[in-house]
């Protein structure tokens, strides 16, 4: 069967789905129809938004259709979500280190002061990008890339 384009705008709205790999037989919406440009605009935004997409993968498709460029930029925007969110989190363990180990008296002042998760979160938003939702874990702080799961994972740096 084929994959309509609400699939894909509920893992990218609702952040449900962590992975994703298509093949090229299973993107096009019935009957062939492209997705419409409300949708395109729709997903791109979600994306902006979404943190949870961490693997995004399809079959090589041949891009010779014009009518369906709208979703080569899709895939293109999922992939491309995938790789800034698997960035986020690795900085998010790196900023984790700094903020434990680093031997700077600035650094080891500014954790004191704001506690680590809270000089965390505040390192974090400097890097993330504008519109990024905030993470629950954070409340009160900039975001964290991984969402309810940033305050538990702090020791797995």
């Amino acid at each position: 069967g084929a994959l309509h384009v609400d699939v894909l705008l509920a893992i990218a709205e609702r952040e449900s789905l962590s992975g994703l790999c298509l093949r090229p037989s299973s993107v096009v919406d019935d009957g062939g129809q492209p997705i419409g440009s409300v949708d395109k605009e729709r997903m791109m935004s979600a994306l902006e938004r979404n943190r949870a997409l961490t693997e995004f993968s399809i079959a090589a498709i041949a891009r010779v259709d014009k009518k369906f460029q709208a979703e080569y930029e899709i895939f293109d925007a999922m992939a491309r979500t995938a790789k800034r969110n698997i960035d986020l989190a690795v900085l998010w363990r790196n900023v984790a280190l700094v903020a434990r180990h680093s031997a700077a008296p600035s650094v080891r002042a500014a954790v004191a002061a704001m506690t680590e998760l809270g000089f965390r979160c505040a390192v974090q938003s400097f890097f993330q990008p504008a519109g990024l939702r905030h993470a629950r874990s954070c409340e009160g702080h900039a975001s964290s890339p991984i969402g309810r799961g940033a305050a538990s994972s702090s020791g797995a740096a």
